[in-house]
């Protein structure tokens, strides 16, 4: 048989997938002529198919040699090359294989696809192009041209061209997934979930398809659907940590934290080294209780990468978990000089300085200035609105709020929902609540206007709001966790307040208004707000007894006891300090503190070392954890004689539950918000003698009343009939005032259009 048959012959095998015998019949041409040009080309293809590189490469090399002009030779040894990893030396033979035929669209487009790889954006442009100027219909060639035009900033020609790529092949799943990539990197969520679930139906079984559709969804605030695509995702690619991680953020976002706990593990588990992967996974350990081991994960992932912003928010958020509270703070200050974006270390920090003694009303107003300098504006924001200006209709009123649930924010909400006025005001709740619960359900019952906005991103909630017709839109969390600032920042409502749930500023100058009182914010004070405060007649909030039946705690010893059922993180040194004081001049006496902290045994150990600094043994200390039955913790006053007041961050329910008890409480009177509140209530109840104005009459005060044994069996007496017939529990006085102050601001706008 001749070369020219034998050669017919192992082209025909070769068509016909008989690998064997066409490797056969090239290796006896090679055999005979070494060097026969077209039997090294076909049989290095072979090699290709059959996985071996470096052969393929070898007997390309040699069929070039033999005859240099192939340049379809010279466009195979390109690929083999650019398989292999060989960019520089793929690109020299697809050079040589268009210098050795320009019309060779082909060669053209590989090339296009090399220079690409070596982050030669330009040269891979005008490789492409000349290459869809002899071959303009290969849609794998347009598309690839989209991607260079994509990562050269120009996205709209890269939408077009992935288009293009479609129309001329309709199940063409890789530029389908390219151009929803496309729409999502251009903030077009909605847009990119069409390409995306056309992607899913012609490739099931990939994992990635259903990732970037269930980013899609994510983007469009339908959290559940998100959560069944990662679930399809990690179905079809278990070993696609992204998806895992994709998962396990959509799970925390909806607080099942035991879910996102596992996901994260599977991702850690495939990507040991992802300090993005490694930061979620601590934040989600620490939210399941295991807060060391959710530290180490975070520290893992510092180690990584130090200046990984969302890694060092989060140890701040573990770190507080820990009762480490000013570590935590240094946390978010290095997040945020990693990250000066971070919406959210940037608030957390906010609040954190709340709890700073060293830190002034006009610090703290700065801050929030900043973060109204670099969240403030965006560009989205309305300018106008269309509510009909007039002064005495009905006003819409919408509250926003993470807290219409267990939380003590909804205790002052609900007494002033059920005792708002329907035909003055029409209620509307923005709630950003992942898991209702009963509370919620409740709140629920009383606003016919509900709607649920967590998951929902900033402008679909401002837009709702619109639509709406809110009149005044009013904050009531500030810079507290998962507030919807960036809902206020875009100004949907035209009259826009701030009240009860933050003890300052927002710093936004979207808002207008803070609410306050005469006595949290003196005359005078107006400098340490952003807002424009507006003080209430009496107090700035109203309660409701959480148990309507409850006796006052009888006292349940003879020992001395002075307590604190406030948050940890409100024992500040200082106030360490003078409590200390305190039980060293009363020496028989003991201190209670009880927080959901205490529950941590560092938290523990931290308090009994910051008060061992002060001669005060632990055994002066009784330290509970939080007690989640509602009627257990009130009865749990029966342990303590006075209730010491903390600085500079006073405590607010635990105040007057304490005067619920029949408990006295001692504050002292500071420089801020924050720092005044204590002595806000006490005025509502007729106790200015609880009020002290220096440190010294902090500490003589508490002396003096813990030897009046008689004061302290009276007191625990008369306290609840004083605060139950207070302005503070007067909720429909209060909702009264409210409204007619909302009157004010909205006669204000109407006159004045501000």
């Amino acid at each position: 048989m001749s070369t020219g048959d034998l050669l017919a012959a192992a082209v025909a095998h070769h068509k016909a997938g008989r690998l064997d015998q066409a490797a056969s019949l090239y290796d006896t041409i090679l055999a005979e002529q070494p060097v026969h040009a077209e039997a090294l080309h076909h049989s290095a293809l072979i090699a290709l198919q059959r996985g071996d590189n470096n052969e393929a490469i070898r007997r390309l090399r040699e069929a070039v040699a033999a005859a240099p002009g192939r340049a379809v030779a010279h466009n195979d040894l390109g690929a083999a090359l650019r398989l292999a990893g060989r960019l520089p030396e793929a690109a020299q033979a697809l050079e040589q294989a268009v210098a050795t035929d320009a019309s060779y669209a082909d060669a053209w487009n590989n090339l296009g696809i090399v220079r690409r790889a070596m982050g030669e954006l330009a040269g891979a442009r005008d490789a492409l192009s000349r290459g869809l100027q002899l071959r303009p219909d290969f849609a794998p060639a347009v598309n690839a041209l989209g991607g260079v035009l994509g990562a050269l900033g120009d996205g709209e020609a890269a939408r077009a061209a992935f288009r293009k790529a479609i129309a001329l092949k309709p199940d063409y799943a890789e530029a389908l997934t390219n151009l929803g990539l496309s729409l999502l990197d251009a903030g077009q969520p909605a847009e990119a979930m069409a390409p995306f679930t056309q992607a899913t139906a012609l490739v099931p079984a990939r994992g990635e398809v259903w990732l970037n559709l269930g980013l899609a969804q994510r983007g469009c605030s339908r959290a559940k659907e998100a959560i069944a695509s990662f679930r399809r995702a990690v179905a079809a690619s278990p070993g696609l940590a992204q998806a895992w991680n994709a998962l396990g953020s959509a799970l925390a976002k909806e607080e099942d934290h035991a879910g996102a706990g596992e996901a994260f593990g599977r991702a850690a588990a495939l990507e040991p080294r992802s300090a993005d992967i490694l930061s979620n996974l601590g934040l989600s350990l620490s939210k399941l209780g295991r807060h060391d081991e959710g530290l180490a994960a975070v520290e893992r992932a510092i180690a990584l990468d130090p200046k990984h912003g969302e890694a060092l928010f989060n140890r701040g958020i573990v770190r507080q978990q820990l009762g480490d509270f000013e570590a935590a703070s240094k946390d978010w200050r290095a997040a945020l000089a990693a990250e000066p974006g971070n919406r959210d270390a940037r608030s957390n920090l906010i609040f954190s300085m709340q709890y700073e003694p060293a830190v002034d009303g006009a610090a703290l107003r700065g801050a929030a200035e900043e973060y109204d300098r670099i969240h403030g504006h965006p560009a989205e924001q309305f300018r106008n609105w269309p509510n009909v200006r007039d002064p005495e209709r009905r006003l819409r009123i919408g509250y926003v709020s993470p807290d219409f649930r267990e939380h003590s924010v909804a205790h002052y909400i609900e007494p002033l929902l059920a005792a708002h006025d329907p035909a003055a005001v029409e209620i509307f709740a923005y709630a950003q609540v992942a898991r209702p619960d009963a509370i919620t359900r409740r709140l629920q019952g009383l606003v016919r206007n509900w709607r649920f906005i967590n998951g929902v991103g900033a402008l679909p909630a401002a837009q709702l709001v619109r639509d709406d017709g809110i009149d005044i839109l009013v904050d009531l969390a500030g810079h507290s966790a998962n507030n919807r600032l960036a809902v206020f920042a875009l100004a949907p409502a035209p009259v826009q307040a701030t009240w009860l749930g933050f003890p300052g500023t927002t710093g936004l100058s979207a808002i207008r208004y803070r609410l306050t009182d005469a006595i949290a914010d003196p005359p005078g004070s107006e400098s340490q707000s952003n807002e424009t405060l507006v003080r209430l007649p009496h107090v700035f909030h109203c309660w409701r007894p959480p148990v309507a039946d409850l006796p006052v705690a009888r006292r349940a010893g003879a020992a001395p006891a002075f307590g604190s059922f406030n948050n940890l993180q409100k024992i500040s040194l200082p106030t360490v300090a003078l409590w200390s004081e305190i039980l060293r001049r009363v020496p028989a006496a003991r201190l209670v503190l009880k927080s959901h902290w205490l529950s941590r045994p560092s938290a523990v150990a931290q308090t009994q070392r910051a008060f061992a600094a002060h001669g005060i043994a632990a055994e002066r200390l009784a330290l509970s954890a939080f007690i989640p039955d509602v009627a257990g913790h009130l009865a749990a006053y029966g342990d303590i004689d006075i209730a010491l007041d903390p600085f500079p961050y006073n405590g607010t329910t635990t105040t007057i539950e304490a005067l619920w008890m029949g408990v006295p409480v001692l504050t002292l009177y500071g420089q801020r918000h924050a720092a005044r509140v204590g002595a806000s209530l006490l005025s509502q109840i007729g106790a200015p003698d609880f009020i002290a104005e220096s440190t010294d009459d902090y500490v003589g005060k508490a002396v003096a009343l813990v030897e009046d044994r008689g004061e302290l069996a009276r007191l625990r007496e008369q306290l609840r009939p004083r605060l139950v017939g207070s302005p503070l529990c007067d909720c429909a006085a209060f909702a009264r005032a409210l409204e007619d102050t909302y009157r004010g601001l909205w006669r204000r706008w109407c006159a004045t259009g501000s």
